[in-house]
């Protein structure tokens, strides 16, 4: 209690007892207390300075504030922190350099408390800045990089040159500004460079119109952090478009291989209806005949049936995959290149059984495969001193298993420039077609000289006449065609399994670009990706 309203001593009752000696005299010591004795007694009184406590209670007021002022600035920065991550992943993933402004533009003036970003592309080939803009409509604004004109364009192309971040508290004292009163309304500006494996890719470039200001060293710091993550973006670009262009080749490629092949085909059936044509023409001996007609029909149908199936495969087929009996196209095939075996002296056999083989696809894409594969066949036994081939057909489990066997070796490719017709057409545009409607092939050498062309392909679900107690009662099949991208070969194999048994049609690549290549050129309902994978992810 305290004794007197004035200013005087105050006084603090205490029970007794409660208080150590050492504490007694820790208080004397730092406090300042007087009155404090080792007696015992029902009260004590302890007597304070009024200016001591005020002092301390003032600073311990002033400690719980600098304590709150850190938690607040922790809490600001951890949210900048998170921001920032945040737009650089937003950034890392963006599909254009147009699409990196937008973001940018959208979180770092009030991030930063700026007033706007620009943002350069530096172009080696030209030696320039381009400067890009948010609508892709706009016609791009391109600097040379040793005539800049302009504050900002002239700051850009030193911090270019340089390869060092530049920080301008006040433009007005800038070296870059080369009239007077030259500021575009900017009174700070800082140019970063985007840096990636040591190559500048463009400058962004932060501005303040209302103030000046010095960039702190944690702004530049978050700044260089957004640059370099923008360039990876614009290399991660640049790569993209590289692998299209290749992929593009390759395809140009393959449809040139195949162009190849048709006209060999068309080559037979157009040079015999030119050569009776001829003969009829010029002999001009009489009519023609019933029989040099009927000659004449038969090659140009046969002409007409090889264009037929060009134009089946060259047109892409968006519908759902319908069941094809893999048995009737193979026994149309066989009778379609019967004559030319006999006539090039062929000793061809025929496994291909009685009973129908269904499997889902595109039945000209199949019709297209194996055509070629059989051309393939005669074309290996043109020089060879025994011409045997051997087509065979038969069910494996859940799967039709195509053989073509030949009594001729198989080419080994020596290079990748000297690829044979083999490689291009059991790694190309076979290989393709097959995986995509889930099958696989292989090219088998033998140990007696001959070679064995092996395709895979699963059968139809709703033709392989299983119970429903092996799936659930509630299953369904489902014509849905599934591409599996997955590095690990046993956990794709594991999935090949248990996608085949719940009725999908699944395609197997191992990496990300071949899935784009295919997501391309097919339709898929579904696409399992697994979380890692090398390369484009």
């Amino acid at each position: 209690m305290v004794e007197s309203a004035g200013i005087g001593a105050l006084s603090i009752p205490v029970p007794g007892g409660a208080w150590l000696p050492a504490s007694v005299a820790a208080l004397q010591g730092v406090w300042g207390l007087q009155g404090l004795g080792p007696s015992v007694g029902s009260y004590r009184r302890w007597q304070v300075s009024p200016e001591l406590f005020l002092a301390t209670l003032a600073a311990l007021s002033l400690v719980l504030a600098l304590w709150w002022a850190r938690g607040r600035r922790l809490e600001l920065q951890r949210r900048i922190i998170q921001t920032l991550f945040r737009l650089g992943e937003d950034v890392s993933g963006a599909a254009s350099p147009g699409e990196i402004l937008r973001q940018m533009r959208a979180v770092l003036p009030r991030l930063l408390n700026i007033s706007g970003v620009r943002l350069y592309i530096y172009n080696r080939v030209g030696n320039s800045l381009v400067e890009v803009e948010v609508n892709p409509e706009a016609r791009p604004v391109s600097t040379p990089l040793d005539r800049p004109q302009g504050l900002v364009p002239s700051a850009a192309a030193a911090c270019v040159r340089n390869a060092v971040l530049l920080a301008i508290p006040d433009v007005r004292r800038s070296p870059f500004r080369r009239r007077k009163g030259e500021t575009d309304g900017i009174r700070a500006l800082m140019l970063v460079p985007m840096m990636t494996q040591g190559e500048v890719r463009g400058v962004l470039v932060l501005h303040d119109r209302e103030r000046v200001r010095p960039f702190s060293a944690d702004e530049q710091l978050m700044a260089q952090h957004l640059a370099n993550q923008a360039a990876i973006a614009l290399r991660l670009m640049e790569e993209q478009t590289v692998h299209e262009q290749l992929s593009r080749t390759e395809r140009l490629a393959v449809a040139g291989q195949l162009l190849s092949g048709v006209a060999g085909e068309l080559r037979q059936p157009v040079e015999n209806i030119v050569r009776m044509t001829e003969s009829f023409l010029y002999r001009r001996r009489g009519p023609i005949s019933e029989e040099e007609m009927r000659a004449i029909a038969v090659e140009a149908e046969k002409a007409a049936e090889i264009l037929s199936r060009l134009v089946a495969f060259s047109q892409p087929e968006r519908g759902q995959p319908k069941p094809v009996d893999l048995r009737d196209l193979l026994r149309n095939l066989v009778e379609f290149r019967r004559h030319d075996w006999i006539v090039r002296g062929i000793e061809a056999h025929e496994q291909i059984g009685h009973d129908p083989v269904w499997v889902l696809g595109s039945r000209g894409q199949l019709e297209r495969v194996f055509l070629n594969l059989l051309m393939h066949a005669e074309q290996a036994l043109a020089d060879a001193p025994e011409k045997r081939m051997a087509v065979s057909l038969a069910v494996l489990g859940h799967r039709a298993l195509v053989e073509v066997t030949y009594s001729a070796p198989a080419p080994r490719p020596r290079t990748a420039e000297d690829r044979s017709e083999t490689s291009v057409l059991m790694e190309g545009l076979v290989r393709g077609i097959i995986q995509s409607h889930g099958g696989e092939t292989r090219l088998v050498r033998l140990p007696d000289g001959s070679s064995r062309m092996e395709v895979e392909l699963p059968l139809a679900p709703d033709r392989m006449g299983l119970r429903p107690a092996l799936m659930g009662e509630g299953f369904k099949p489902r014509l849905a065609t599934a591409l599996l991208v997955e590095p690990d070969p046993g956990a794709r194999e594991k999935l090949l399994s248990l996608l085949g048994r719940r009725g999908y049609r699944v395609v197997p690549v191992s990496s990300a670009e071949q899935g784009v290549d295919l997501v391309q050129r097919l339709r898929f309902d579904l696409v399992f990706c697994a979380a890692q994978l090398p390369g484009l992810n």
